[in-house]
């Protein structure tokens, strides 16, 4: 079984990444002249910022007590 720390612990991992993905992603589109490609860069950094939101609220619902 997790314990409350061990779910703390995934979910700042969880968070951690979320933000390095979507930091990536918008390095690289900005990088590229591609307009379908750039396009595709920028949806894939909303959808990590959409990852991160829902990290934040399951965090709000497993452990409230803590700011991840």
């Amino acid at each position: 079984m997790l314990s409350k720390s061990d779910y703390e612990n995934y979910l700042k991992q969880m968070k951690e990444l979320e933000i390095r993905m979507m930091e990536t992603y918008r390095d690289t589109a900005a990088k590229i002249e591609d307009k379908e490609i750039k396009e595709i860069f920028l949806t894939l950094t909303a959808s990590e910022k959409k990852h991160s939101k829902l990290v934040d609220k399951i965090a709000e619902i497993v452990c409230p007590d803590r700011n991840l």
